[in-house]
């Protein structure tokens, strides 16, 4: 099976394009509208996308049609049951009914999983495309396990460049912010824990959130657990003054307000007080039960703070992690750690390319 890719400005003329250089018999697989050309994402143009297949050998084997003549099939986006109305035939005998085409099941599966995952439709027709293309190269390709895997390849391609793999450590503060809700102070206290239990390096702890008590009087606690010196700070002054208490520290863990950071008032606030220099990683944290969209909308009102990478928070507490994997993509930040529970420091993990593409596609390690 022979499978190309085709860019026009009409379906027509992709279907002539097809016709031309697959042949009438030719399947057109997918399509979609794609924008081209343009500058700086202004005057783009839009076009269509297909992709077709033809069987190479169907010359040498002749099919015999009740009509008599051939017709190009196709696929609706979105709708893999339906198909374009055939192309008008040559001769002028009456054109025969449309010949349906069905996307594999396997493939059919896994679009309709991602979907349920919250990934974009736009992103699982990227997804998508390729594993037609895939499906029709080898008859060996066309089982659930080969498709599968296919696709966790593909997946994990497209977040590949993107920096995962936990915390390296190689800056002496490190700050944690986001909005409220999400479990900093929790995370804070388990990357504590691990900086000390496992990588036998000492730690302090700052905390800027002085707007609940409940916070101060929840890292105090850790502190004690921990054995560790905690320094509340309610200005700029008196965040330096901590940093320079502690200057002999290994790594100084930063806890931040949460607070509706809709509000660029309040993102503005939080980098006056903290300051961002060279020896400071900002990481932004976020709950994975949140919305795709909300998500995007945070880390994009937390770019002022040169955030590094995210932590995802409260894994234990959805079964749709589409929304990860969109913020990956979206924002080009990689993932940090993932966090589940409240268990200090047990619920805390490296993040790497392959758990989330084990979390899209239902298997968890």
């Amino acid at each position: 099976m022979k499978v190309k890719k085709y860019t026009a400005a009409t379906m027509q003329h992709a279907m002539k394009k097809v016709k031309e250089d697959l042949g009438a018999d030719a399947v057109i697989l997918h399509s979609k509208v794609v924008e081209t050309g343009g500058l700086f994402g202004l005057f783009t143009k839009k076009q269509i996308e297909v992709f077709a297949a033809a069987d190479p050998d169907a010359a040498e084997t002749p099919i015999v049609r009740n009509t008599g003549s051939t017709v190009l099939r196709s696929m609706q986006k979105n709708n893999f049951s339906k198909v374009h109305q055939a192309a008008p035939p040559e001769s002028a005998t009456a054109a025969p009914p449309p010949v349906h085409f069905t996307v594999p099941s396997p493939i059919g599966e896994i679009r309709s999983n991602l979907a349920e995952q919250g990934i974009g439709a736009e992103r699982i027709d990227d997804l998508v495309n390729p594993l037609l293309t895939y499906w029709f190269q080898s008859p060996e390709n066309q089982n659930i396990k080969r498709i599968s895997e296919e696709a966790a390849r593909l997946l994990k391609t497209a977040i590949a460049g993107y920096d995962f793999g936990g915390l390296d450590y190689s800056k002496q503060c490190i700050v944690l912010a986001g909005p409220t809700g999400v479990g900093k102070t929790t995370t804070i206290a388990k990357l504590a824990a691990d900086c000390i239990v496992s990588r036998k390096k000492s730690a302090a702890f700052i905390t800027t959130d002085t707007y609940r008590i409940s916070a101060i009087d929840q890292l105090k606690t850790y502190a004690k657990i921990l054995n560790v010196p905690i320094e509340i700070c309610y200005s700029h002054e008196d965040f330096a003054e901590a940093r320079k208490k502690f200057a002999g520290v290994d790594h100084i863990f930063v806890d931040t307000a949460g607070r509706n950071y809709k509000h660029g008032e309040y993102i503005e606030e939080l980098r006056s007080l903290i300051g961002i220099d060279k020896e400071m990683d900002v990481f932004l944290t976020l709950s994975a039960a949140a919305k795709s969209k909300d998500i995007h909308d945070i880390i994009r009102h937390f770019e002022p703070l040169q955030v590094r990478q995210l932590i995802f928070t409260k894994l234990d507490e959805t079964d749709t992690y589409g929304a990860l994997y969109e913020a990956v993509v979206r924002s080009g930040k990689g993932i940090a750690c993932f966090s589940s529970g409240q268990n200090v420091p047990d619920d805390l993990k490296p993040a790497s390319h392959a758990d989330v593409v084990h979390l899209l596609l239902g298997e968890r390690r």
